[in-house]
């Protein structure tokens, strides 16, 4: 049995229970001395990688951790995760009842590490899933995405009870243009309420920028965090620096997820969704079309045409994000593991094959049931829309229309004009018959010039991602959200 000596955490979290009584006295003792137990046995471990070891002198493992308060059973989510050296730690105390998210940003991504334990200089991406892949990390997951970019929020599964990160002061150096007010808000919506937000400096890592902490603790309280306290001295590179902050247990609800998500996804089981229908990218530029089929086990398959580029074939799991967003974390190709693309476009209530909404920027259908696979060869212009160049050129008069009267961008509907004439071109038809075709389901003449925002914005003013970041802005529950529990599902 393992035995280790109160701190005083453990101290204070008793006097606390003094004021509440002798049940609530045992309870808060017994959390905390767990929790500390369980951070003594992560640090001792005898299996932890030896470079991990030699940092512990650097950063006191056991205080910054029981100062954050991480106990078993936790939902915590470490932000740039480098090698792992917190995520390893975490992933012990936690245990096979909590999960630990390592959350690596996508911007600059590709910029070399070192991993103490690898023999090969890898991307950060890499590095985690080579710490992922050890047999002991079961309750890992990678994240390989932005925070703050659309749909502006930090896109995990499950409510947090903690977000961990060491690199915040690297986080803005290296994205001078990050909004970090959108990125703190994103964190505050994925936090449970009395979740921790823990900043971690000073690991002896010269390279690493120091850390602002005034600017820090004014960005953080200001996207409605309160700052806990601090623990080391910002001046004195002998001890680790942790600035700790809490989501307020009154905290209005952010959870945005489905209650239920045989109604978030009513009309998509079993039927192939596609988006940007006829376009394909054309040299390399815009916007092409692309399939998808989900399934109830929140499992997908993503596919592409042959000659649109890169991703021909992609395959997951699905899962919901604080703001209400889907995201598909792609399991396949294996160089993406972890990378997620999420929207806010869930189709209305009521869709089926044949139909057509527009969100986020874009056109959406559903094509009909099972798979719609593409033909074994290049694609064209047009290609998907139809059988002759009269049935694709109405097909285009109807796309250009339904996304002009939704609001489309300017750069949105030049690319399906555009199209069109490649395609009248292409076809070696009559191109005064062809525009007559268009006309018949556009109601109007083809039009010398793409209508539109001039904005490239690419961003339906009226779509539910709109909607939903005003609401965000505004104080308000986003449109389409239940506020609901929700379980995500199992990973694969």
């Amino acid at each position: 049995m393992h035995q280790t000596r109160l701190s005083k955490h453990v101290l204070a979290a008793a006097a606390l229970g003094i004021l509440l009584g002798s049940s609530a006295l045992t309870s808060v003792l017994a959390a905390a001395a767990s929790g500390e137990a369980a951070i003594a046995d992560a640090v001792g471990f005898n299996g932890r990688p030896q470079g991990d070891v030699n940092r512990d002198k650097n950063l006191h493992p056991n205080q910054v951790l029981a100062f954050a308060g991480i106990k078993p059973g936790m939902e915590v989510a470490d932000i740039m995760p480098g090698t792992g050296y917190w995520s390893r730690l975490l992933s012990h105390i936690v245990g096979d009842k909590g999960d630990v998210y390592m959350y690596v940003l996508q911007t600059r991504d590709i910029k070399p590490g070192k991993d103490y334990n690898e023999n090969d200089t890898l991307s950060r991406a890499q590095i985690a899933y080579s710490v992922k892949q050890q047999p002991e990390f079961k309750n890992f997951t990678v994240l390989w995405d932005s925070i703050g970019s659309f749909p502006k929020q930090f896109n995990v599964p499950k409510q947090l009870d903690a977000v961990v990160t060491a690199d915040y002061g690297l986080w803005k150096a290296e994205n001078p243009k990050a909004d970090m007010a959108v990125a703190n808000a994103s964190i505050f919506r994925a936090l449970k309420n009395g979740g921790i937000y823990l900043l971690v400096m000073g690991d002896g890592e010269a390279e690493k920028p120091t850390l602002d902490v005034d600017a820090a603790k004014s960005e953080i309280t200001a996207a409605g965090f309160t700052f806990v306290g601090q623990s080391g001295n910002a001046n004195d590179a002998a001890t680790t620096l942790v600035l700790k902050f809490e989501k307020p247990k009154n905290a209005p609800n952010t959870d945005m997820r489905p209650k239920n998500i045989q109604t978030a996804l009513a009309g998509y089981f079993g039927n192939t969704r596609r988006t940007n229908p006829g376009l394909i990218r054309k040299g390399g530029k815009g916007e092409r079309e692309r399939r998808v089929m989900f399934h109830p086990d929140m499992t997908y398959e993503e596919w592409g045409q042959i000659g649109t580029g890169n991703n021909p074939w992609q395959s997951g799991y699905y899962y919901f994000g604080a703001d209400g967003a889907g995201c598909m974390i792609h399991m396949f190709p294996t160089d993406q593991q972890g990378f997620i693309n999420c929207e806010d476009a869930l189709a209305p209530p009521g869709q089926k094959p044949g139909d057509m909404w527009f969100d986020g920027g874009t056109i959406r259908e559903f094509v009909g049931p099972g798979y719609y696979l593409y033909p074994d060869a290049n694609a064209s212009q047009g290609g998907t829309l139809g059988n002759t160049p009269e049935e694709k050129a109405r097909k285009f008069g109807q796309l250009y229309g339904f996304a002009e009267s939704h609001g489309a961008s300017h750069d949105y509907l030049s690319q399906y004009l555009d199209a069109y004439h490649d395609m009248s071109k292409d076809s070696g038809g009559d191109a005064k018959a062809l525009d007559a075709e268009f006309a018949k389901s556009y109601g109007k003449p083809v039009p010398d010039a793409a209508g539109g925002k001039q904005a490239n914005s690419g961003e339906d003013p009226m779509s539910a991602g709109a909607r939903r970041d005003q609401a965000i802005a505004a104080g308000q529950r986003p449109p389409g959200g239940d506020g609901g529990t929700y379980t995500a599902p199992a990973k694969p």
